[in-house]
């Protein structure tokens, strides 16, 4: 048989009023801390001792931990940086590229409705005849 749940009396409100901290002093340096500081102190001097040598123990024995570790280490110091690219050219060939397809565009201006090959094979034809060399005054 279990017991009857009682209800305790309370004297006086317990609630805080909004704003009003129940520890103004903050919370104390206790425990926590102190192991927290124990722990990297004795953490440094496995290093210390072990280097180099403890990392690739890890990374042989146990590559997700070795790679979890690297990443809870590095997280905050990574920047990633995410930019177009157009298959290794360099920025001055991308400006090019991007030229040519205004060109293109100012010159067959529903290019983007037609089929890639038909738009290849103008520009194709554009080239060609820019690069023709005129036999006989032609």
């Amino acid at each position: 048989m279990q017991e009857p749940h009682h209800v305790t009396k309370v004297s006086k409100a317990t609630q805080l009023k909004p704003g009003v901290s129940g520890n103004p002093a903050g919370k104390p340096i206790g425990t926590r801390h102190a192991f927290s500081q124990g722990f990297i102190r004795d953490f440094a001097l496995v290093w210390q001792e072990e280097g180099l040598e403890a990392v690739r123990k890890v990374a042989r024995k146990s590559p997700e931990s070795f790679v979890a570790i690297a990443a809870k280490v590095c997280a905050a110091d990574v920047r990633v940086s995410i930019e177009p690219s157009a298959g290794g050219l360099s920025p001055e060939d991308w400006i090019l590229v991007q030229q040519v397809v205004q060109a293109v565009k100012a010159a067959l201006p529903d290019a983007a409705e037609r089929n890639p090959t038909e738009v290849f094979q103008f520009v194709l034809g554009a080239l060609r005849q820019a690069d023709a060399k005129t036999i006989n005054g032609e």
